[in-house]
């Protein structure tokens, strides 16, 4: 029986020690969470993480992902925090979350690639989404589309000869 007490004691001490994980990595844990929900289309589940003082912004800024806006891959490159905490802080400060996201528009097939800096802040004993924006790469995965080739202008086709039409009869 004396076995067994300094082995449910040491199980306790590791469970107490890999608990919770930090206010940035739950931060992080988070930014994974909402921008895989994102990538697959899962908006709804996706912004059940977002500020409701940045929805109205969120909704407009990814109105066209999954529609124009199609993403192939995301990957959380990093995080870092807002500013040096201080000890008047009574909480976590801010996070900024850095996803690498790589995303093609359905009527144009290229891939692009863009870093969004997001920003995460803890409220209510949780870590909600409070702003997000591109932080390099290109532009147009928040609704700043810039079309990346001019349309095609019929008046500048070659000109030359033309070919007369040939029609297929299924006759040999």
């Amino acid at each position: 029986m004396r076995f067994w007490t300094p082995l449910a004691a040491a199980s306790l001490l590791v469970l107490v020690a890999c608990g919770s994980p930090t206010g940035a990595a739950m931060a992080q844990e988070l930014a994974r969470d909402h921008n895989l929900n994102a990538r697959m289309g899962r908006m709804e589940l996706a912004a059940e993480n977002v500020d409701p003082d940045f929805q109205t912004k969120w909704t407009e800024q990814h109105k066209d992902w999954g529609t124009l806006v199609r993403l192939a891959d995301s990957e959380v490159s990093g995080t870092r925090p807002s500013r040096k905490a201080t000890k008047e802080d009574k909480g976590p400060v801010d996070v900024f979350v850095f996803v690498k996201i790589a995303w093609y528009r359905a009527d144009e097939g290229d891939l692009h690639a863009t870093v969004v800096r997001q920003r995460w802040t803890a409220k209510r004993g949780g870590w909600v989404l409070a702003g997000e924006d591109r932080e390099s790469g290109e532009p147009g995965l928040f609704g700043d589309y810039v079309p990346t080739r001019a349309p095609a202008d019929p008046s500048a086709a070659p000109k030359g000869k033309k070919f007369s039409p040939t029609t297929l009869t299924g006759e040999n």
